[in-house]
């Protein structure tokens, strides 16, 4: 019988308030970083239950971290690292460790993890050249298929929190950017691992205004040219703004507020009538600075309440822009222009990277998983540019983005076997339909042995897992309190 040999979880956001991972005091309106959460809690103890039934007890599966692990766009980095520690806890007591190894693709959140690892995996690199005179680029991404290299690289701030368990002294986190691969025996079949974010436009904008700015310039097609012109911006607002202090404080307060739409518009009003206050205040003083030329400007040539209009539109335009992102899109599953940006991702950068990895044999079948937006499904694409169709499953998350439940958010772990093949397992949804099971395989997952076993393995098990459900159903309410509470500031 198949044994689980990968489990696959994404967009834990560890720390985050709204995340059902982070634990909420009872009322709901404070994060307890020192206890992890009941959900927390329970999800690990039905893996481990799963877990329990490989038949080959010799060898322990490997965990896959799809990337937004840590929340690190609305909460400081210790608040992260504790929840992470949590879960370390939980996964890896003394004796009955759960997992072998783990690998772990970071996504916009968790951004920051992938420059701190790939600067110090350049460092490595140049400490082992024999001439270090003439030093290379530092390089944006890393190789696919990167399972047993013989120099990996590590992700230290994991490593760290890990390491500070005694028993665990040696334990280190390999990391893969941005795309993960697992090739079969034969290399004929394939898994690939992206977060997601790079399926929307948002994450391309330096590359989209490059093209703009420069027409001749198009927006690139290699994943480690795309990466390098928009690493930074994916840093500096996804994975450090929240980190800022007291700006941070403000960026989480818009973050939140872009979940109501109207709330988020009388924000939008506000900031923006406070910035046409400051210019007024201005207009006495001594104009050095730029921006102060600028206002000066304005208030000579533009009416108060037009320089009101102006800055609330291009606030609109920035801010609202960011707003309407894929996780807000509640229409279904999948929006068609996501559709769209995933076939090209599929058809165009990633079998770019693939054929240069894996030239003289590409594998014949690919599988993609990815996360980032929240909506856990399974689908079988045929209109791809590869030999077979692709199945194509999405992890959800673990976070209440809005104050309305709806039946497309929930959250899935995508259990794999030693001939990759897939049970995408849907954990949990914030609504049902009537009579709809709560926990079981995501609909339009393809069948095999596989999945069957996991599917038996689940209906064995319906009183843990109605368990869980009842937690989940609990703490999505404490969350639903949590958003609302910070809206209304």
């Amino acid at each position: 019988m198949p044994d689980i040999k990968y489990v696959c979880l994404s967009d834990m956001h560890f720390g985050a308030q709204n995340s059902l991972l982070t634990k909420l005091t009872p009322d709901g309106l404070k994060p307890d970083f020192l206890f992890p959460s009941p959900v927390l809690t329970s999800l690990v103890e039905n893996l481990r239950n799963l877990i329990s039934e490989n038949q080959d007890k010799s060898k322990k599966p490997t965990l896959i971290l799809l990337g937004d692990i840590l929340e690190l766009a609305l909460c400081e980095t210790n608040e992260a690292g504790m929840v992470f520690d949590r879960f370390i806890d939980l996964i890896s007591p003394k004796g009955n460790e759960l997992f072998g190894e783990i690998y772990y693709i970071p996504g916009n959140h968790d951004h920051h993890l992938w420059e701190i690892a790939r600067e110090m995996q350049y460092l490595k690199y140049i400490e082992r050249m024999d001439e270090k005179n003439n030093l290379p680029p530092m390089w944006h991404t890393t190789n696919i298929f990167v399972e047993n290299f013989t120099h990996p690289t590590s992700c230290d701030f994991m490593n760290g929190i890990i390491q500070n368990h005694e028993h665990l002294k040696h334990f280190r986190v390999q990391v893969a950017y941005p795309n993960f691969g697992l090739l079969d025996t034969s290399g004929e079949k394939a898994i690939v691992f992206h977060h997601g974010h790079f399926l929307e436009d948002i994450y391309l904008l330096m590359s989209s205004f490059k093209s703009y700015v420069f027409p001749n310039q198009t927006v690139p097609e290699d994943i480690w040219d795309i990466e390098k012109e928009n690493f930074a911006w994916i840093d500096f607002f996804w994975s450090t703004m929240g980190r800022s202090g007291q700006v941070g404080k403000g960026v989480e307060l818009i973050y939140d507020k872009m979940t109501d739409e109207k709330k988020f518009a009388e924000l939008l009003h506000n900031i923006a009538v406070k910035i046409t206050q400051n210019i007024k205040k201005s207009e006495s003083e001594e104009a050095k600075s730029l921006f102060k030329k600028l206002s000066r400007f304005l208030i000579r040539f533009i009416p108060g309440t037009k320089i009101e209009k102006i800055v609330y539109s291009f606030l609109k335009i920035t801010l609202g822009t960011i707003a309407k992102h894929e996780r807000a899109d509640s229409g279904g599953s999948l929006s068609d222009e996501m559709r769209g940006k995933l076939l090209e991702y599929l058809n165009k950068i990633l079998k770019r990277q693939i054929a240069r990895e894996k030239k003289e044999k590409p594998p014949k079948e690919i599988q993609f998983v990815f996360g980032h937006t929240h909506k856990p499904f399974a689908e079988t694409l045929a209109n791809t540019d590869y030999a077979k169709p692709v199945q194509v499953v999405n992890t959800g998350g673990w976070v209440v983005d809005t104050v309305d439940r709806k039946e497309t958010y929930g959250g899935a772990v995508i259990l794999v076997d030693e001939n990759l093949h897939i049970a995408p397992v849907q954990l949990y949804k914030e609504a049902y339909k009537t009579r709809e099971a709560k926990v079981s395989l995501l609909a339009n997952a393809t069948q095999n042995e596989f999945a069957t076993r996991i599917s038996k393995l689940i209906s064995d098990r319906q009183k843990s897992f109605q368990e869980f459900s009842e937690i989940v159903d609990k703490e999505i309410d404490l969350r639903i309190i949590n958003l609302k509470a910070k809206i209304n500031k």
